[in-house]
């Protein structure tokens, strides 16, 4: 019998008729074909290696055989090593296991939560997959069937698991969480999906021969250490496997250009399944809040960010996200329902801008979010509304929530003491913060969250003087589009940057939902750069248009004076948040080297201090010269102002000597570089204010005018 809270699923429901496109079916061949061609490659170098080992013994024996002392003992000791790591290289993958962890995951029971579990329990039947192993909550906006997977993984049935993210919950409705799941459920509900789950085991095993770096390495790394006679065989072991690792890199980036494919057919067809069993329509709205949900998730937490630095912490996160979801809903002007936002087609695409690189999924490609919706109306089912939240399906969700906030806190923060701060505190303290540097939408985002990119006035104003401006012309959602694809195009170039140096760390990415390898990062550097180019180009031209408009309407009214005035202040501290972040880049640099580097030579130290001490001489420089530092040190609170006048007008240094390394010293100038870099950005977000206030006056004192004018002729 179905649960009543359960939405109903179409009579007409049947995962069997369901079948496969031929698509999916020819991107399963093609990856079959590509690994058979791998695994005989593998079969060949396998044999190669299980011939050398022989040969390896067979001279060891032979070289004992002729003389017995150390060298000779080390000689074919080390020659056995060589035979025996390279043939356990082709052959570690089998005892491999790819671990999935999350320290945030807290298993759930049936006798905790009956409901949701009966709610599972039906759906899988629907879906005809089997009921999760186990079933976990975890913080985020997310749902996946993980399991622990092994070359064995092929052979041996493995029951998954469920994870279940709360700020999923907190984003849906029961009808599109039923969908969310199904999703998950359709990548095993069928044997041909059975088939594609398969073909990832097998590629993830392919993965690991080639890319993992485990034990094994570090018991090579250990015998090179050793040196001598016997190092010289690890050092030709190492070569040997680098090589082979080459080769056999370029033949599984083969494959996995077919399994792409196959991942984002897989994708589809999961779709497909949960809209057979969930209908088009709350699959469709899930996808939509999911990504509402996620990004409502993020300034969520870095608004608790901030109260932590204030001491404070929350009591329940999600009735602080489903807080920010509100405030979002209401700035995009979208309806809500039972508390979550309605998402019209073409919403979120006009409003939020998602970064084109994808890095957090190693092995599969996913199409994007207007690319599922176009699969799913393929085969559109309607189904009865559900709207209800989808916290119906819990028991005592509130007492679930906070318990999942405390856990966080305790694994993130586990050594602050922080004051807790109620819901309607926290709804007060965003509206606060929002009112306090809010720019007015008639502005229609043009100023959120960038930097102006023009630094010199006088010479905007002579160039041009002639150009016909209005305020719809400059300000209009179509460059706010634009303007916010060019500052996250910014941010993406920089994540390439840091790929391409090694210190993000991965093996393939997606770009534009294309997938690549490290080697093309300088390819997508180089495109990038160039849109970049243009991109800042127009931005600037755009820049100058905003400032003419509203120096003629100062003129106009003879207040060009406190309108530059107010203009080339918010230049200045423009200018000085980008010089302080430089600072905090070097600072963020050596917490890396501090935290990451266990042992230090004196010269190394020697050095690190005389770097430090060289920063902080350009820092209190610059601060000393600044126009706006008074304007810096006014947001300050009363302790910090008073160090910082202190150390602006005293000799003081953090670094007296550039011989030995000052901890405390360090630890007190780390502290006074963030606490003015955050007054500087606050002071700017307040001048950013004032400008645009003003710029509102001097536009409606323009309009009287012109009214008296009128009414004067």
């Amino acid at each position: 019998m179905r649960p009543h809270y359960y939405p109903t699923t179409p009579s007409s429901n049947s995962q069997s008729s369901l079948r496969p496109s031929r698509t999916f079916r020819r991107s399963v061949y093609s990856v079959i074909g590509a690994i058979f061609l791998f695994l005989l490659l593998y079969i060949v170098l396998l044999t190669l290696s299980l011939t050398l080992l022989v040969a390896a013994v067979y001279g060891a024996i032979t070289i004992l055989a002729f003389t017995v002392n150390v060298y000779t003992i080390m000689a074919a000791v080390g020659l056995v090593g060589l035979g025996v790591m390279f043939f356990a290289f082709f052959i570690k993958f089998v005892f491999s296991v790819s671990r999935s962890h999350n320290p945030h995951r807290r298993e759930i029971t049936a006798e905790e939560q009956p409901r949701l579990f009966e709610f599972v329990k039906q759906l899988s039947e629907d879906t005809q997959a089997p009921f999760p192993r186990k079933i976990f909550l975890v913080p985020d906006v997310n749902a996946a069937v993980f399991y622990h997977s092994s070359f064995w993984s092929m052979f041996l049935p493995v029951r998954k698991n469920l994870e279940i993210g709360l700020g999923l919950v907190n984003s849906l409705s029961v009808g599109e969480f039923k969908a969310v799941l199904a999703h998950e459920f359709g990548h095993f509900s069928q044997r041909s999906m059975k088939l594609g789950s398969y073909v990832y085991t097998v590629n993830r095993a392919l993965y690991n021969l080639v890319y993992e770096y485990d034990r094994w390495d570090q018991l090579l790394d250990e015998w090179v250490s050793a040196g001598g006679l016997f190092g010289f065989f690890a050092i030709i072991t190492r070569g040997m496997v680098t090589a082979v690792r080459s080769l056999l890199r370029g033949a599984y980036q083969f494959v996995n250009r077919y399994y792409a494919g196959l991942s984002r057919q897989m994708e589809y067809h999961a779709d497909l399944v949960a809209s057979n069993v969930a209908g088009h329509e709350p699959m469709i709205s899930a996808l939509r809040r999911i990504e509402l949900g996620a990004y409502a998730y993020e300034l969520c937490t870095y608004h608790l960010n901030q109260l932590a630095e204030r001491g404070q912490k929350s009591e329940n996160l999600y009735a602080n996200h489903r807080t920010v979801l509100t405030r979002l809903a209401e700035h995009y002007g979208l309806k809500v329902e039972q508390g979550l936002p309605l998402i019209p087609n073409g919403e979120l695409a006009k409003n939020l801008v998602k970064s084109r690189i994808t890095i957090k999924d190693q092995w599969a490609s996913h199409p994007s979010r207007s690319e599922r919706e176009c699969n799913i109306l393929t085969q559109p089912v309607a189904v009865e509304a559900y709207p209800q939240p989808a916290w119906k399906l819990f028991k005592n969700p509130v007492a679930l929530c906070q318990e999942a906030t405390q856990r966080l806190y305790s694994i993130g923060l586990p050594e602050q003491s922080l004051e807790a701060l109620s819901s309607e505190e926290f709804a007060r303290f965003l509206v606060q913060e929002e009112e306090k540097y809010r720019v007015d939408p008639v502005y229609r985002g043009f100023y959120d969250d960038r930097f102006l990119l023009l630094t010199d006035p006088t010479e905007t104003v002579a160039e041009n003087d002639a150009v016909e401006l209005t305020f719809d012309m400059v300000y209009n959602e179509a460059h706010q589009r634009k303007i916010a694809e060019f500052f996250s195009d910014q941010e993406d170039f920089e994540t390439l940057k840091h790929i391409q140096a090694g210190t993000i760390v991965v093996k393939h990415f997606e770009f534009d939902n294309q997938k690549y390898r490290k080697k093309d990062v300088g390819k997508l550097l180089r495109l990038l750069n160039s849109e970049l180019a243009r991109q800042k180009l127009w931005l600037t031209e755009l820049d100058q248009q905003a400032f003419c408009l509203h120096y003629r309407e100062a003129r106009q009214g003879g207040a060009t004076a406190e309108y530059l005035a107010r203009y080339q202040t918010l230049i200045s501290l423009q200018e000085a948040h980008q010089c302080l972040a430089e600072s905090q880049q070097q600072i963020d640099y050596w917490q890396n080297q501090l935290g990451t580097k266990s042992h230090w030579t004196e010269q190394e130290v020697s050095e690190l201090t005389k770097e430090m001490s060289n920063v902080e001489v350009r820092f209190k420089s610059y601060l000393r010269s600044c126009a706006t530092t008074d304007k810096i040190t006014a947001t300050l609170g009363e302790t910090q102002q008073e160090a910082l006048t202190q150390y602006l007008n005293g000799e003081q240094t953090f670094h007296l000597k550039v011989s030995t390394f000052d901890e405390e010293g360090y630890a007190r100038f780390v502290g006074l570089v963030l606490d003015v870099k955050q007054a500087t950005s606050q002071a700017y977000k307040q001048s950013l204010k004032s400008l645009t206030d003003y710029q509102i006056e001097l536009r409606e004192a323009a309009a009287a005018r012109s009214v008296n004018q009128l009414q004067t002729n």
